[in-house]
């Protein structure tokens, strides 16, 4: 009898440390997951900003020089031609103070007089307001600049031209040569290689876009990021890189120094893999987790940049965390195994040991639940409420129609002393039964605390989330809870604010909390709108 029970128990701890086992490798890998479309995210978005950015410039230039009129630039009395070396320069910029605020012009010769040409001048000078602005809002910028054909260049941060002056194989460069018409026939941003900077910056990457005269080609304007900003952009606890069109690693958060001032490709980063094997990892497929070598890898892309994301997590790391994880199980089993003997002894422990192991599989299912969703109503609490939103936000196109909505039930705590708190736990979990089935499938509802509920409404307007708060405000208030022989009637009061994707959803989720509380400091039992009250 007792060998039968010692093998029962065995066999029950190799199940539950067997499932444990995949359970925790899965969540692992979720986790990767989940961090890999995060720091997609964060590089997409610093992508879009630059793509933005680099096309106002363009459409600016493009307008201004296709236009009848123009202003002459105030600036363009400053500039002034150097004899002994040949070139003009916007240098008087330093000694009349106005250097933090202009790019230096620089050119070869003497300064034009031709009308074209002076307009195109103006264009240039034209462009620091921007630039300047740009640099101040874009983090990890080295410099924006505007190039002509024609021999000069308008280049900000503005630098003495004893340090850096226009010259002509400047047009021979990557960021020039794929704005020509002949290369860039349907002009469009283009980003070039990774390159040392000839100013001294270290490695970067620029991103430019033609500027037209109708159909006369002028120049580009460039917008040159350093390898260093999109290093900290990939920081994760994974390891992550950055690979563009010419095999080259424009960004990676390994512990590699050499990325700021040498160029590394591929085979440099991962040089103790064979060519057949890199070939193998660049053609794995896109957007899903993928084995490689002895690493999971998960492989995104771009829409606006021709660079490709690689996330890795070496197997025997999952392995190893996992098995850690998994040791108290074992530990408990070989408890398990010693009480067993006992029991046999005592006849008496028989169904503690039973109650033992049930416990343990029964918390072993808390646990997992309770590490995204509330226990008392079931709803996803804070983290899973941010997991969820992040699904969310990569699945949808417009994140403009992503409203949200904060609320908060009414003197609860008057409900608490009055009723106690069995009471108040049936009134959340009612709430929340009528939240969860007034909202969509695609929609997402949490507890956010206390008796506060955030619901994130997907595919919704700001105003048809403000109807749909009152609709919710109605029905709750025309709810009688009941609890035996109590009859509760409540309301709620709620916040609405549409979601600013350039702000992120901490500041949206604030700015609903703070058109909560108007409604509570006004009467209670309300919808209000930050957008009506704040804006």
């Amino acid at each position: 009898m007792s060998k039968i029970r010692q093998t029962f128990i065995i066999i029950i701890i190799v199940f539950t440390a067997g499932f444990y086992f995949n359970l925790k490798k899965q969540y692992s890998i979720n986790d990767f997951t989940n961090s890999a479309i995060s720091t997609e995210n964060r590089v997409n978005q610093y992508i879009k900003l630059s793509c933005d950015y680099i096309d106002i410039l363009s459409i600016y230039g493009n307008e201004y020089m296709t236009s009848n009129t123009h202003d002459t630039n105030s600036y363009l009395k400053d500039l002034n031609y150097n004899k002994s070396n040949n070139y003009y320069s916007l240098d008087s910029a330093s000694v009349k103070g106005y250097s933090n605020y202009v790019g230096n012009l620089t050119g070869k010769g003497y300064i034009p007089i031709d009308s074209e040409s002076i307009k195109e001048l103006n264009l240039a000078l034209n462009y620091n307001k921007y630039f300047y602005s740009i640099y101040k809002t874009l983090p990890g910028i080295t410099w924006i600049y505007y190039t002509s054909k024609k021999g000069f260049m308008n280049i900000y941060p503005w630098i003495s031209s004893k340090e850096f002056v226009y010259n002509d194989v400047l047009l021979e460069k990557e960021f020039f040569i794929g704005g020509l018409p002949n290369v860039n026939k349907n002009k469009s941003h283009f980003w070039t290689p990774i390159y040392n900077d000839a100013a001294g910056q270290g490695n970067m990457v620029t991103i430019s876009k033609s500027i037209y005269n109708n159909q006369n080609f002028l120049g580009v304007v460039s917008i040159d990021i350093t390898v260093n900003k999109l290093n900290y952009i990939l920081q994760s606890k994974y390891n992550a890189f950055l690979l563009n069109e010419y095999n080259q690693i424009i960004g990676s958060n390994f512990d590699n120094h050499e990325m700021e001032t040498k160029l590394l490709n591929l085979n440099d980063l991962l040089s103790e893999y064979t060519e057949s094997q890199l070939k193998a990892l660049k053609d794995l497929p896109k957007d899903k987790v993928a084995k490689w070598q002895d690493n999971y890898i998960y492989k995104l892309s771009f829409k606006d940049a021709p660079w490709a994301l690689y996330c890795i997590l070496p197997v025997d790391k999952v392995l190893i965390e996992t098995f850690i994880s998994t040791l108290p199980i074992f530990i408990i089993g070989a408890f398990l195994l010693l009480l067993s003997y006992e029991i046999y002894v005592r006849k008496k422990t028989e169904t503690n040991l039973k109650g033992l192991v049930k416990e343990l599989a029964l918390t072993q299912s808390l646990l997992h639940k309770s590490a995204s969703y509330d226990f008392l109503t079931s709803l996803l609490n804070r983290r899973g409420f941010f997991e969820k939103f992040s699904e969310l936000l990569a699945k949808t196109n417009n994140k403009e129609l992503i409203s949200i909505i904060i609320t908060d039930i009414d003197f609860f705590k008057r409900i608490n002393d009055i009723y106690g708190h069995s009471i108040g736990d049936t009134v959340l979990v009612n709430v929340a039964h009528i939240i969860k089935n007034s909202i969509n499938c695609n929609d997402i509802i949490a507890r956010w605390g206390g008796e506060e509920f955030l619901i994130v409404l997907h595919n919704t307007k700001y105003e048809e989330a403000i109807n749909k708060a009152e609709i919710l405000r109605t029905s709750i208030a025309n709810t009688i809870i009941k609890h035996k022989e109590v009859e509760i009637k409540l309301s709620m009061t709620f916040g609405v604010s549409k979601y600013d994707d350039s702000i992120g959803i901490e500041q949206c989720i604030s700015n609903a909390d703070k058109a909560l509380y108007y409604g509570k400091n006004n009467g209670r039992n309300r919808v209000d709108g930050y957008e009506d009250l704040f804006k």
